[in-house]
Formats: C-alpha cells, sequence, structure tokens
C-alpha cells in the first residue's frame, strides 16, 4: 500500500477470499465486496446495507447481502472470461481510498481470440448514499473480436447459505433500465434495486438486460 493506494498487481487465486474484503467499495451507507465482475470460482459476492438485518427461520438476525449488482458476465469469441480458467496476460487491481474508487485491469487471451484489454471501475457515492456505478471498458489489441456482455440483478446471492431476499416483482422501465422488487426471507423487509445501463463506442448497443434471481 503506497499514500492512499491500496495495489495489487498479480492474480493469486487462494487469497482471492481476504482480498475480496480488502477491496470492498462503501460509503457508510452500503458497501459491496471487491468480488470480480465475470465471476470466479470460489468467491463471496455480496453487498450488505449499514443494519438492514433480516432473520433465517430458526435463526439470530443477520446482515443479509441485498441482491447483487456487480455481476457482468462476458464472453469473448464465443469464450466466457474466467481468470478461474484461464489466467490473465497483465493484471493490475488498485484502490483509490482517496476518491472511493476500485479500478482493475487485465489483459486476455482466449484459445481463439487476441488480446482484449478490459478496465472496470466501481464506487459508491458519498453523494447519493443510495447510488452504486460500475464502468466496464474492453479494448481488443490486436484482432477483432465478438465481445458480449450479459448484466442485471441477481438476487440469488448467499447469505451465506440461503438468499436473505425473494425476488417479488420484475419491471422493465426501457431498454437497459430494470427494477426489481425484493421480500426478505422473513418478510419484515422489502427493498427495490433499479439499474441502468448504458452503452458506447463502437459495439452495437445494448440488447437486453436480465434479472437472473427472477423464475
Amino acid at each position: 500500500m503506497t499514500g492512499w493506494e491500496l495495489t495489487e498487481d498479480s492474480l493469486v487465486p487462494s487469497l482471492l477470499p481476504w482480498k475480496e474484503s480488502l477491496f470492498t467499495v462503501s460509503n457508510g451507507y452500503l458497501g459491496t465486496r471487491g468480488s470480480f465482475e465475470e465471476g470466479i470460482a470460489g468467491e463471496t459476492r455480496a453487498t450488505f446495507i449499514n443494519g438492514l438485518f433480516v432473520t433465517p427461520p430458526g435463526e439470530l438476525p443477520l446482515l443479509g447481502a441485498v441482491p447483487d449488482w456487480t455481476r457482468v458476465g462476458i464472453t469473448v469469441d464465443g469464450e466466457p472470461l474466467d481468470l478461474g480458467v484461464r489466467p490473465p496476460a497483465g493484471y493490475r487491481r488498485v484502490l483509490d481510498l482517496r476518491h472511493g474508487l476500485l479500478e482493475r485491469t487485465i489483459l486476455w487471451k482466449g484459445a481463439e481470440s487476441g488480446v482484449v484489454r478490459f478496465r472496470f471501475r466501481r464506487l459508491a457515492s458519498m453523494e447519493q448514499p443510495h447510488l452504486v456505478a460500475l464502468e466496464v471498458e474492453a479494448e481488443a489489441l490486436t484482432d477483432p473480436v465478438d465481445l458480449t456482455m450479459t448484466t442485471g440483478v441477481d438476487t440469488t446471492v448467499g447469505s451465506p447459505n440461503d438468499p436473505a431476499w425473494r425476488t417479488e416483482e420484475v419491471e422493465l422501465l426501457g431498454l437497459g433500465q430494470l427494477r426489481v422488487g425484493a421480500l426478505s426471507m422473513d418478510g419484515s423487509r422489502r427493498l427495490e434495486v433499479a439499474t441502468s445501463v448504458r452503452a458506447s463506442g463502437g459495439g452495437e448497443g445494448i440488447d437486453h438486460i436480465e434479472a437472473p434471481g427472477h423464475p
């Protein structure tokens, strides 16, 4: 760690659970563990809201993880981006404590694709405590690639085993906009998560967004 920055320059799979805690982004109202947007085996994805407890049947109250907003499934020329299956050619992750910004950059080459540079940026707003934001950039460095990204709101994350929330309703507010209403496992709390996705650059734009936790 140097000054206001916590830096990680190599990927060590055995340290991922510990690093997820270290690279948490929080604004005092909510906090999100530093799990990878694209997902990796052994991860613990979780966002917690300060003081929002739920009570599983026959157990004590717990700080239940709320629906996940960070998951972005990515494929490059049909191959899923998974650093646990195919390690990156380059890797760097930085938590800027002064500005509350988490940034991760990777170089990745699939079995049948050229090299792609991905940059992920994540933050939790201090001015608007309910607002969190995620930016994903992809740049083909050697050959053109066919790139897809799938995102949404996932209510199936465990707390720590069973999900703390159950999807009640899903509403598409427009292309790239989704609202999910969820009820806590004990029926005592209700929350809403709204997401807005925007695309820019040379791609074909947004095709659809999903709510993976909705049957």
